[in-house]
């Protein structure tokens, strides 16, 4: 097996099926600014600045637990993955060891469903302005590429798979796949209003998308499944609905095209209690996030295979299929002449809607000491049997220490309620750096996924004089560093 396909199958759950986790690091600090509206519209109301610009953050994202590459780490992939010495996991035999050297690609049994999650995200000049002491707008723009294979059967997973009977039945759930490549510039706003002890903010924020490519699978219905001889599969009955954007299947480059658009919007409700000079006691969040769809008109088709029992012929019949220009003829139309007997029977529209990635978030804060929080985060994707890109589940806790120039986190997460993994941000000034698995940075291990993310940006040096003060001071310790009408330089 050569090693272009080898990597192609260790990045099946990465790359391939295309959310960097949530930022916690940035989300949720003190100083965070505009950047806190993409985990709560109501976020960044409580903030000491009058104004906040950032210039750039950018978030790359996968995890899966179907396939895994050791000893690796992500910069192995990222410096020269032609040159990496690959070998196939089940090749690798006491009579066949793997070489020195080289990094095999392997593959999980698991006992639950398989998934896979990957997202690449930019965000771009994004500011707020406070209007008076409650009032805050702003304006976000981010370029996005997510995607998620979910809910997947583990029969499915390599070694139950390949390791079954021929003419034995086995049971392929319900399960759903998406990706998609949009952009998308919003207005926020943000309303403060002082409450005993504190301050109730509500948020809120709508966002224009363009999309730009795009594709999904979904199975609607579960049935049964066996192996064949002769590479072929048999069962039903069967209910599958897919599309795609064919703009790039042409053409020696990939190039980005519009081929539609839609709206959304995010909704956010922020308490925070025991406020003096820009720190808390309490701090409690709910947000429900993209909420919307993106309409694709142009470029597009959907299809639907609908049948009672089908009969798949596996590689000979698709073995022709070689380049992008070819993925139309050779993979979509032998698909629908084998189960519908017309190879143009599947098709049934020139236009599809692709939703957003619909989830809620709640958050929760506690003061522990001056400038050491404890905080707690739940982002939940919502489930959709639709066309959709679906967000993953985070559960996380995060202690952390803020100061006006300087800030660390240290969130430990469990991702899809089976990956537990340690996170690391660290803030000076206005860069942030950070990573919710930082073991697939620094230690070469197995190899399922990574996380990293950056930020940059800026705000004022005097901060505080705008903020909106609660009508009852609260009894909570000023805090050295954080907050005041003048804040020197950190000095070093």
């Amino acid at each position: 097996m050569n090693k272009g396909l080898l990597i192609g199958i260790a990045l099946l759950g990465a790359t391939h099926c295309i959310f960097a986790q949530e930022q916690l690091g940035i989300r949720l600090d003190h100083y965070n600014g505009i950047n806190a509206a993409l985990l709560n519209p109501a976020g960044h109301a409580a903030t000491p600045f009058s104004w906040d610009v950032n210039l750039l953050e950018g978030a790359f994202f996968v995890s899966n637990n179907y396939t895994y590459t050791t000893p690796m780490k992500l910069s192995d992939w990222l410096s020269d993955p032609d040159q990496l010495d690959i070998a196939l996991g089940p090749d690798i035999t006491p009579e066949k060891p793997l070489p020195p050297g080289a990094r095999k690609v392997d593959f999980y049994t698991p006992d639950r469903s398989l998934y896979a999650k990957a997202q690449v995200s930019v965000m771009g000049p994004s500011f707020y302005v406070r209007l008076g002491q409650n009032h805050t707008i702003g304006l976000l723009t981010r370029f996005r590429v997510a995607g998620n294979v979910d809910n997947v059967d583990h029969n499915l997973a390599y070694y139950p798979y390949y390791n079954r009977d021929f003419f034995r039945d086995f049971r392929v759930s319900k399960f759903n796949a998406g990706a998609m490549a949009w952009s998308e510039i919003g207005l926020n706003y943000a309303y403060r209003l002082p409450v005993s002890n504190g301050s109730l903010s509500l948020g809120f924020a709508a966002k224009y998308r363009q999309g730009y490519e795009a594709a999904y699978f979904n199975n609607k219905t579960d049935f049964q499944l066996s192996k064949q001889p002769g590479d072929t599969l048999s069962g039903g009955p069967i209910h599958f609905e897919f599309g795609y954007t064919n703009s790039n299947f042409t053409g020696d480059e990939y190039a980005l095209q519009r081929n539609g658009s839609g709206l959304g919007f995010d909704l956010g409700v922020m308490y925070v209690s025991g406020e003096e000079d820009g720190n808390f006691t309490w701090r409690w969040g709910v947000a429900l996030l993209d909420i919307g769809r993106v309409n694709f008109t142009a470029n597009a088709r959907q299809h639907v295979a609908q049948t009672e029992a089908v009969s798949i012929v596996g590689a000979d019949a698709f073995e022709s299929f070689n380049r992008r220009d070819e993925f139309e003829e050779a993979i979509i139309q032998v698909f629908s002449e084998q189960v519908l007997q017309d190879s143009n029977a599947s098709l049934q529209s020139n236009e599809f809607a692709m939703r957003l990635p619909t989830a809620i978030s709640l958050q929760a804060e506690r003061a522990l000491m001056p400038n050491v929080y404890l905080g707690a985060a739940l982002i939940q994707g919502l489930p959709t049997r639709n066309a959709a890109v679906q967000r993953g589940s985070l559960l996380a806790i995060t202690p952390r220490y803020t100061h006006r120039w300087f800030g660390a986190s240290l969130p430990v997460s469990l991702y899809q309620w089976q990956r537990l993994q340690l996170g690391l941000a660290l803030r000076l000034g206005f860069i942030t750096i950070g990573s919710e698995h930082l073991g697939s940075l620094f230690r070469r291990s197995e190899f399922y996924g990574a996380d990293f993310y950056f930020a940059i940006k800026v705000n004022p040096f005097k901060i505080g004089e705008k903020q909106a003060k609660p009508s009852r001071r609260s009894a909570a310790p000023r805090r050295r560093g954080g907050g005041g009408s003048n804040v020197k330089c950190y000095e070093f």
